[in-house]
């Protein structure tokens, strides 16, 4: 069974971290940096979300859980057409939900410009 779960890239650090959500599935774990940062006190490790201190922390929450369910469809849709997960093609249609393109080895954000 795949487990799909929040961390802070450094929970020791005195800066905002970035978050990234770890997909674990029969020991296959994957890093998706999810374009959010938060301070490692505003952050429960426990509870995978913004601490109630945290200005804005519901909405916050919200669109991490966002990411998690994103996710979780990705993999479901995955299964069904392929009989697999490919992490790489889960990674790259988790990057183009998120507006990321790869170019080159770098990723990058679409800005808003360039929808319009």
């Amino acid at each position: 069974m795949a487990s799909f779960n929040f961390y802070l890239k450094d929970s020791t650090s005195k800066e905002e971290q970035p978050i990234y959500l770890r997909y674990n599935d029969r020991g296959v774990n994957v890093k998706f940096y999810i374009g959010q940062k938060i301070h490692p006190k505003k952050w429960n490790s426990e509870g995978q979300q913004a601490r109630r201190t945290f200005k804005g922390y519901a909405d916050f929450n919200s669109i991490l859980e966002g990411h998690k369910s994103h996710l979780k469809k990705l993999c479901a849709q995955l299964q069904a057409t392929d009989g697999k997960i490919e992490i790489e093609i889960l990674k790259r249609k988790f990057d183009e939900s998120l507006g990321r393109t790869v170019q080159g080895d770098k990723k990058e954000f679409k800005t808003v410009a360039e929808y319009i």
